[in-house]
């Protein structure tokens, strides 16, 4: 099923889903992927839109980093963060005084 047209920000995957389908996202521009699932389920690079991967959160659960980024699909997200950290720990800025 495709959520085309919908207009949500998060999306909340328990850790039941076992598989998304291709598109299933793509035409949402999602702020926040919260995902219950320990081991990353197979998707494709076109679940979600690039909207979505460029500035959208992946929550992920706690120790699962490793699964996540070494998964087609769930590679492409910018900002990955593990359940119970509040940064986006992909993305450091160093502002140095001049």
């Amino acid at each position: 099923a495709s959520f085309s047209g919908c207009s949500m920000r998060q999306i909340n995957l328990p850790a039941t889903v076992t598989s998304i389908g291709d598109g299933a996202f793509y035409t949402n521009y999602l702020e926040r992927v919260v995902s219950n699932i320990e081991i990353a389920p197979k998707i494709s690079s076109s679940v979600f839109s690039d909207y979505t991967y460029k500035y959208g959160t992946l929550t992920i659960p706690k120790g699962s980093r490793f699964e996540y980024e070494t998964s087609e699909g769930w590679n492409k997200f910018v900002y990955m963060v593990e359940a119970g950290s509040e940064e986006k720990t992909d993305f450091v800025i160093t502002i140095e005084k001049e």
